[in-house]
């Protein structure tokens, strides 16, 4: 018993890795179950960011990830994300998204500051409206269109992307020079006259 008992105080890694952190003093008393090291395991690498729930939507429509040190900016990576917490923490009310980094080199060490740039998978034309100008009709989006040569507006159908803090992107459903109304959508009725603002003069 004795003999089973003594090597319990032998901690042995399950892999390779580096301690990155030690929880207990020498000589200390510890309990079953209580950390004493922090062991980050050798191989692929992660950058670790933390997202708001209004831009979860954003994250989720990523084509491209490129993560840049901080101490070595000319340096590029490509990023995959890898993780996305279920859940928002408790404090920050954010969540936490892990991104891998398959083509790391000795440069990336852990710990370091990392700047990490987002590129959307829209394809075609996409345009970015204020949120005001979308028009709910159940569980379909749609934007009220003018017609310039009757003045009138008529209900667009639309295809929305992704939702900004005070924005959205439409990627169908209207085209480059549509007239657009982007305020007091829910006072309008199909068919309804409206005039037209004049353009701001060019100095």
């Amino acid at each position: 018993m004795a003999d089973n008992q003594s090597t319990y105080a032998v901690l042995v890694a399950d892999r390779a890795g580096v301690i990155t952190a030690v929880e207990a003093d020498l000589g200390q008393v510890v309990a079953a179950g209580q950390t004493v090291v922090r062991l980050a395991r050798d191989g692929e690498k992660e950058v670790l960011i933390t997202v708001p729930e209004n831009r979860l939507a954003d994250v989720q429509a990523v084509r491209d990830i490129v993560v840049t040190l901080w101490a070595a900016q000319n340096v590029r990576y490509t990023g995959k994300i890898r993780e996305i917490a279920p859940n928002a923490d408790a404090v920050t009310r954010t969540y936490a998204v892990r991104i891998a980094v398959a083509d790391a080199d000795a440069a990336m060490r852990l710990g370091m500051t990392a700047n990490v740039a987002m590129r959307q998978a829209e394809a075609g034309d996409v345009m970015v409206l204020p949120l005001t100008a979308l028009y709910q009709q159940g569980e379909k989006s749609a934007l009220w269109v003018v017609d310039a040569a009757s003045q009138t507006v008529k209900l667009a159908p639309v295809k929305v992307g992704v939702f900004r803090e005070d924005a959205v992107t439409i990627t169908a459903g209207v085209k480059s020079g549509d007239i657009v109304v982007t305020a007091g959508v829910h006072k309008l009725t199909a068919g309804q006259k409206v005039r037209l603002a004049p353009a701001p003069a060019r100095k």
